[in-house]
């Protein structure tokens, strides 16, 4: 192939590979709330070890809930703050010369500059939709016997306040509610190797008329 042929054909193929880099979240998810400080690209990786794995049971990693408690009944006026624990969590080890490869940390092999490696090289942080987040990250999904998805958060930290259309769609359901905790341990937006998904607290409870 002729120079000038493969100079036409490097601004064509780094497009491309952007455009794959960037998978999104599934539009069927476009309704989970994303909050304290994870991304769509956290929520990604969430959603796809679920669909690779049931959650497995682990007191010492699970997300068990605090507030309110099994049974309660909420009052409807003001929406509730729901906040669990993390029963043990792993601090992974943060430094500059450790990579991803799979769902493991591997060292990083020295890499030569070239020019064309700056065009074909990783994706750059510019195609992702913020900051990539470490840590532990809950999702909860609060459902009912006719609607699996009533509302849906996916989260960073361990509290979750429902919005008040999220607190509407509640107090509307007009029967039991059941919310169930996932947790799963990230790192740059990656389920780290053992890192879950840990299934946690499973809860009913009713929203006073």
């Amino acid at each position: 192939m002729h120079l000038r042929s493969l100079l036409l054909f490097v601004p064509v193929a780094t497009a491309l590979l952007y455009a794959c880099g960037d998978t999104g979240p599934d539009p069927a998810d476009a309704d989970v709330i994303l909050e304290g400080g994870v991304t769509d690209e956290t929520f990604v990786a969430m959603s796809s070890s679920l669909d690779q794995a049931k959650p497995t049971s682990d007191p010492a990693k699970a997300a068990t809930l605090d507030m309110p408690v099994d049974g309660a009944v909420l009052p409807r006026a003001t929406a509730p703050v729901f906040t669990w624990h993390i029963g043990a969590t792993v601090q992974i080890e943060r430094s500059p010369g450790r990579r991803w490869a799979g769902l493991g940390l591997l060292p990083a092999p020295a890499e030569a500059w070239t020019p064309l490696r700056e065009l074909f090289g990783p994706i750059r942080a510019a195609s992702a939709h913020g900051t990539p987040f470490n840590g532990t990250g809950t999702y909860l999904v609060f459902s009912t016997d006719t609607d699996p998805k009533l509302v849906r958060a996916f989260t960073g930290v361990t509290t979750y306040t429902p919005s008040q259309a999220a607190w509407g769609k509640m107090t509307g359901a007009g029967k039991q509610i059941t919310l169930t905790l996932v947790s799963a341990l990230f790192e740059q937006d990656r389920v780290v190797q053992g890192g879950g998904p840990f299934a946690g607290s499973i809860i009913k409870f009713t929203v006073a008329p």
